[in-house]
């Protein structure tokens, strides 16, 4: 498959100022180049916010044998509230595809 696109849902609001994170995507160990999102307090408030990813640009497909993680590449410091999940969209790639 191939990661098209991810966004971060905020499903309680952040009320704290000051803090902020980037999340990236990986495949085995290996960074998928520019699929990425910062999250910030200001960009966690309201409880519902959609906080998109950038587009991936390089390093999104996958194998079978692929391991996918999501890893904290940056903090500037650690939300003490708020939660949220991501949406990952995967396009489906089949052998004999044109």
């Amino acid at each position: 498959g191939v990661l098209e696109y991810a966004e971060w849902v905020q499903t309680v609001a952040v009320t704290t100022g000051g803090d902020g994170m980037t999340l990236n995507f990986e495949i085995d160990t290996t960074n998928v180049t520019g699929l990425a999102c910062e999250i910030t307090s200001a960009l966690a408030t309201p409880k519902g916010k959609v906080i998109p990813f950038t587009l991936p640009t390089a390093g999104n497909t996958l194998t079978r044998a692929s391991k996918l993680s999501l890893e904290a590449a940056t903090s500037t410091a650690t939300f003490a509230e708020g939660e949220g999940y991501i949406n990952l969209y995967i396009r489906e790639t089949f052998p004999d595809q044109y």
